[in-house]
């Protein structure tokens, strides 16, 4: 990774290796938000035929729909990197 490539580089990295998607978050984020978010993503993915986008997007709005975890600083970060 090359100084100023930031987040980018590092998801290039993970796609280059043959990854077709990669959830990521773009500032430092708490351990039980992360952990309830992810809980989220994987669940509606798995159980669901949506794409990863939409489930990425469900899963915020799960979040969300949380008082203790409605702040953005919860949700906003996690981006899709790779395939819709």
């Amino acid at each position: 990774m090359l100084e100023g490539e930031g987040v980018w580089g590092f998801q290039a990295q993970f796609l280059a290796a043959g990854a077709k998607n990669v959830v990521a978050s773009l500032w430092r984020v708490a351990d039980e938000s992360t952990a309830q978010f992810m809980a989220k993503f994987y669940r509606v993915l798995s159980t669901t035929s949506k794409s990863y986008a939409a489930t990425l997007h469900q899963a915020k709005l799960d979040l969300m729909a949380n008082e203790k975890w409605r702040h953005p600083r919860f949700w906003a970060p996690f981006i899709l990197y790779g395939t819709p």
